[in-house]
């Protein structure tokens, strides 16, 4: 599943077997392991979206940058 949040710094995220990737505007793509799909769901409907990955997701998940 791929959705296109409201969002100044996410241009794409995408969430398959608990791995959620985000593209970011500048062209940075993320994936994030162990994301549960509840909190994708939370991610791309919260009103910011960067805010939310960086509270929620990025403090309690390890991710790695792809290009």
């Amino acid at each position: 599943m791929v959705e296109t949040p409201q969002s100044s710094q996410i241009e794409s995220a995408g969430h398959k077997d608990n791995i959620l990737h985000v593209l970011f505007r500048s062209g940075a793509l993320y994936a994030y392991y162990g994301v549960p799909k509840p909190l994708f769901i939370d991610l791309i409907n919260d009103s910011s979206p960067k805010g939310y990955l960086s509270k929620h997701i990025e403090k309690s998940y390890p991710y790695k940058r792809l290009y």
